[in-house]
């Protein structure tokens, strides 16, 4: 601090008219070290080519060993880029060419790997989208990309909006298909042309499409090779269980270009944990890629005490609790590493390993990244200082598709590089360094949060609630009321003299918003606490309190009542009647992944997770239960027509 205090005098008395919040602070030593020796290595990657350069290499390489597999799909090298090839030739022929987008629209098979692949070879940019989402979202992206071409399957053309693209599905391809060229096609594209746009929540309530070249994606992958697979064995088995509208999937599928095998994780699989459990022995998977939430998950279902766990996992996507950072740090046979880093900076800018901190951090940046801590002048700050963590380096993006105005907010300048064009992007993350050169991670600057591994602008939630003709006011927050238990919570106001059903709010939303983005709980306000400065006070906005129907039904069987334990204790509320809707209580699809795991458990039953989803009352799922155990059902209740001889009835 002395030091800090003799710097800063020598700048008073060289430019006495400067504000004080625009004069230095640290010493020149202390400088060096926060932007220079901290910062990532300077690495060499093939700046030259372009992904699908790098996988027709491989394919060459290993033409018959496996390259995806996905349940009892699979294709070699040699298949993959054949196919990829007369797709590419298609979509050529369809005007696709360097930067243009192709909107892909499939479920999770063997078929989005040749869809990526062919986009790619013909020179576009693939744009994935969830066949779930709402078709507003869609909407919206079809007509923010202008694609030209949509590679889909016919049983999803009825979940598209209208468009004007071209629709090529995959799984019924027209008749000339088979005629195209098995040889890769001629291509113009540049590593400096966009390999993929992915888009993410907008506080605006406009979802922003993130532009990422193929330069950035390659130093990704060497950077990612040169520090978490490090040691990695030749041809291992990479779980894809992200999904493709995720950047998390970027970071999976790249693994490909090393001659690694994609085990494609199927829809029905990837939500449920016993299930995913269960891939991980039929796939012998090697690396998993999970967020913090989906871990803990995995490891109460018991992935530590497994014969087949996976050798190498990666954790990100949120901040990692303290109590599953120690259960990972020294395990014999599986390493974890916390991986961060924003969709605008090509998935992961840092990186530790669990065993090399006895808490956790977010690490040190990957080669080829820059990261600072700036005030709010921009200047860095001291060590064990807080600021805003912005990243430079090979991985930032262009910027966001046809928003030019938030590209210049919040891609700048970077001031401390010497080259040319250099910029930063500002992520909204608040860190500070520590002594030993890691990053903590604090929080946000502002309304953006993650809840299991999503990336939310709760500006883009409230946006939509205040679509609704009858909501005056609407706040919403992300709580974590409970530990290891974040979900998001309505605050609202109804107009004067009109009244708000939170079910129908619900069905409103899921019309327009994909369902990680629809509350938890809805809570109906008179009025929105407001501080000093006028402004809504969201500290003082009140805990929920666990929802139940007007008229609480009892449970009436033994299984019901059994049901109705699981639900209070995965939902951690006092009482639920048998006709309570498990979603409408405050569940959502991790919760309910573990509250099927534990019906799978009392009743010994094989219970599909899709099974919550359409029966969520307890009522409705006893009587699935019932129907695949008849053993469990009691016969009904002795009634008589006499007061004579009438014993009392018991009611289990």
């Amino acid at each position: 601090m002395a030091g800090h205090l003799g710097v800063l005098l020598e700048a008073i008395a060289s430019q006495p008219d400067a504000a004080l919040s625009h004069l230095p602070l640290l010493t020149e030593p202390e400088r060096l070290q926060l932007l220079v020796d901290w910062n990532g290595p300077r690495s060499s990657f093939p700046r030259d080519l372009c992904l699908h350069d790098a996988f027709c290499a491989q394919a060459l390489l290993t033409p018959d060993a496996l390259a995806v597999v996905c349940g009892d799909e699979h294709l070699s090298f040699r298949q993959l880029d054949s196919r990829s090839n007369q797709l590419a030739h298609l979509l050529l022929e369809l005007g696709v060419g360097p930067d243009v987008r192709v909107v892909l629209c499939l479920e999770r098979s063997v078929l989005s790997l040749v869809a990526i692949l062919a986009t790619l070879k013909a020179g576009g940019a693939y744009v994935p989208v969830d066949p779930s989402y709402p078709r507003d979202w869609l909407a919206h992206v079809l007509h923010d990309t202008r694609a030209p071409v949509v590679l889909t399957q016919r049983h999803l053309l009825d979940s598209l909006p209208p468009h004007s693209a071209h629709d090529v599905c995959l799984d019924s391809p027209p008749e000339s298909f088979s005629l195209l060229p098995l040889s890769p096609p001629a291509s113009s594209v540049s590593p400096d042309n966009l390999a993929y746009v992915i888009y993410t929540s907008g506080s605006t309530g406009r979802p922003k499409g993130v532009m990422i070249q193929h330069r950035s994606v390659l130093n990704l992958r060497a950077a990612l090779a040169s520090t978490v697979h490090a040691g990695a064995l030749p041809s291992e088995r990479v779980s894809v269980n992200a999904p493709l509208s995720f950047d998390a999937s970027v970071k999976q599928l790249i693994q490909v270009l090393d001659g690694h095998t994609l085990c494609i994780v199927p829809d029905e699989a990837r939500a449920d944990v016993a299930e995913l459990l269960k891939r991980i022995s039929l796939d012998s998977l090697d690396v998993l890629d999970c967020s913090p939430a989906h871990l803990r998950l995995l490891v109460e279902e018991g992935l530590l005490e497994r014969d087949a766990i996976p050798r190498r996992v990666l954790v990100g996507g949120e901040a990692v609790d303290s109590a599953t950072w120690r259960a990972l740090s020294h395990h014999p046979r599986l390493r974890a590493f916390n991986v961060y880093g924003p969709t605008e900076c090509t998935v992961d800018a840092t990186v530790c390993a669990f065993d090399s901190s006895p808490s956790p951090t977010i690490g040190r940046p990957l080669p080829n990244v820059r990261v600072y801590v700036l005030d709010s002048s921009l200047h860095p700050v001291p060590v064990g200082v807080s600021g805003e963590l912005f990243i430079g380096g090979e991985g930032v993006a262009r910027g966001y598709l046809g928003r030019p105005d938030l590209t210049a907010e919040r891609f700048i300048p970077d001031s401390f590089s010497s080259e040319a064009g250099a910029r930063l992007y500002r992520t909204g993350d608040v860190a500070r360094w520590r002594a030993d050169g890691t990053i903590d991670y604090l929080g946000r600057a502002d309304f953006q949060v993650k809840v299991r591994g999503f990336r939310i602008e709760l500006g883009e939630i409230e946006s939509t609630l205040l679509g609704h003709p009858q909501v005056h006011a609407a706040v919403v927050l992300a709580r974590e009321d409970s530990p290891g238990d974040k979900r998001l919570v309505a605050y609202l106001v109804p107009h004067d003299g009109q009244s708000l059903d939170t079910n129908e709010l619900r069905s409103f939303l899921k019309l327009h918003l994909p369902e990680y983005m629809v509350p938890s709980a809805f809570l109906v306000l008179d009025s929105l606490p407001l501080n000093t400065n006028g402004k809504v006070d969201r500290k003082a906005l009140p805990a929920p309190l666990a929802a139940s129907s007007s008229s609480h039904v009892a449970p009436r069987t033994p299984a019901e009542e059994q049901l109705a334990a699981l639900f209070s204790q995965v939902l951690r509320v006092e009482r639920v009647g048998v006709l309570d809707d498990f979603f409408a209580l405050g569940g959502h699809s991790l919760l309910a992944t573990q509250l099927v795991s534990r019906v799978r458990a009392s009743f010994n039953v094989e219970l599909p997770l899709r099974s919550l989803f359409e029966a969520p009352t307890v009522a409705a799922l006893a009587e699935r239960i019932l129907a695949l155990t008849p053993a469990l059902r009691v016969p009904p209740p002795l009634t008589r027509t006499s007061h004579e001889g009438l014993l009392p009835l018991s009611f289990a």
